[in-house]
């Protein structure tokens, strides 16, 4: 649910700023740095926060999501028709992004690895839980 909730707006960015703001290939490619460095940020605050303080799964799960509200209020508030070009290069909200990805990622994986599932079952696992969220 997470990932389709960010989806569209990752489409309308990417599109956004290749075909409106005319970013080539390399200034597209050197936005991902700020995503890269969210994920960076994320995992070290999930590795101090999950695993050694023992935050609970809610919280984390709730912290992740309202990194992705930030970041699709931001393109549904901010982005309008009159915006400069220099307003959108802003690299706060992919760096929202990148660390909201790969919160919600690690707590719901460590959640189906603690669940007692051997690897050999896990990939199995996983996508019967993928399919089973896409369903309800």
């Amino acid at each position: 649910m997470f990932f389709t909730l960010i989806a569209t707006e990752h489409v309308f960015e990417h599109s956004y700023a290749a075909n409106i703001l005319g970013f080539d290939d390399t200034n597209l490619i050197d936005l991902n740095w700020y995503v890269f460095a969210g994920i960076i940020a994320g995992c070290a605050f999930t590795y101090f926060t999950f695993a050694i303080r023992k935050w609970r799964y809610k919280t984390m799960t709730a912290i992740a999501f309202g990194l992705a509200v930030i970041y699709l209020a931001y393109f549904y508030f901010v982005i309008d028709y009159g915006v400069e070009k220099e307003m959108l290069f802003v690299p706060l909200p992919l760096f929202i992004r990148g660390a909201g990805a790969v919160i919600i990622s690690i707590v719901f994986l460590t959640s189906i690895v603690q669940s007692g599932l051997p690897f050999q079952v896990f990939p199995q696992a996983l996508r019967g839980c993928l399919i089973t969220k896409v369903k309800t």
